[in-house]
């Protein structure tokens, strides 16, 4: 029996419980959490489908001038071609900045549609949660928050696309190459550390405090978040299973389990947060 009691007071489960709770007899919020979180997929979509058409159509002819600079030069991998002295290259710098250009107008708009969604879902989650923030300060604070995750996903983005791009010159020009996957595990690994941080400063509202509550307190966390990544792992692998048969019933599940599980997710951190700041584990929020 007190073997059941830790475990249960390590993943919170009583919190656990009082989201799934909260989020029934509030269904108002929830529904309003759920539209929020599709509409953010739907708007992203809708605003981003021609800028990343174009963006197609330049690594398209990157690729083609990339390619056909190696032919010219006569040189392969094996001679440590340069892929940054091609972009360089007079015929190709224009269209790489157009590529940039574009990247930068993408950002724009995931960063406008995400802080207006997705802000106003995790104030949502948070009152639901129990927290009494006004709704122009946690924006505000959200707002501030994304500046700086942006910048860094903007830097990630870059660099797990010179790494993609790169493999694939090399594969192109020698097949016989055998990529190296320590670049992609460890772009997956820090995402995923990312994603913790990017959450907590979600949480609190603030970079300081978010990153310092991250790292004196991930023993606390680690169960909680162990706890979420296993229910849409099982979520993930149900769709999956229910695509196979028809999509639609896939569709259907995405709606009745994977958004409400989104916005139950999120009540839960923010009330896991909240009891390990009472017990003076974390800086007051």
């Amino acid at each position: 029996m007190m073997l059941l009691d830790k475990i249960s007071d390590k993943i919170f489960l009583q919190d656990a419980i009082f989201s799934v709770k909260t989020c029934i007899s509030k269904s108002l919020k929830l529904i309003l959490c759920m539209f929020f979180d599709l509409a953010f997929f739907v708007v992203y979509g809708m605003l981003s489908a021609p800028v990343f058409s174009k963006l197609t159509d330049h690594v398209i002819i990157l690729g083609a001038f990339v390619s056909d600079a190696m032919k010219k030069t006569g040189r392969t991998y094996v001679n440590n071609q340069s892929l940054i002295d091609l972009i360089l290259k007079p015929q190709i710098w224009p269209f790489f900045l157009k590529f940039l250009f574009l990247l930068a107008l993408l950002g724009a708009i995931v960063y406008i549609v995400y802080c207006v969604f997705q802000g106003i879902n995790w104030k949502l989650s948070s009152e639901l949660a129990g927290y009494d923030v006004s709704w122009r300060q946690y924006l505000k604070a959200f707002a501030k928050i994304n500046l700086l995750w942006f910048g860094l996903f903007v830097i990630y983005y870059f660099t797990n696309l010179f790494f993609a791009v790169r493999k694939t010159i090399i594969l192109k020009f020698n097949p016989t190459y055998a990529p190296n996957y320590f670049w992609e595990v460890a772009f997956a690994i820090l995402l995923f550390v990312a994603l913790y941080f990017m959450i907590l400063t979600y949480v609190s509202g603030t970079i300081k405090i978010g990153l310092k509550a991250a790292i004196q307190a991930w023993k606390d966390f680690a169960p909680p978040i162990i706890i979420i990544m296993l229910v849409f792992l099982a979520i993930d692998w149900i769709m999956l299973k229910a695509g196979l048969w028809k999509i639609e019933a896939a569709y259907f599940l995405g709606v009745v389990l994977f958004l409400p599980a989104l916005t139950i997710t999120k009540v839960y951190i923010f009330r896991v947060a909240a009891k390990l700041c009472k017990n003076g584990i974390l800086p007051q929020y």
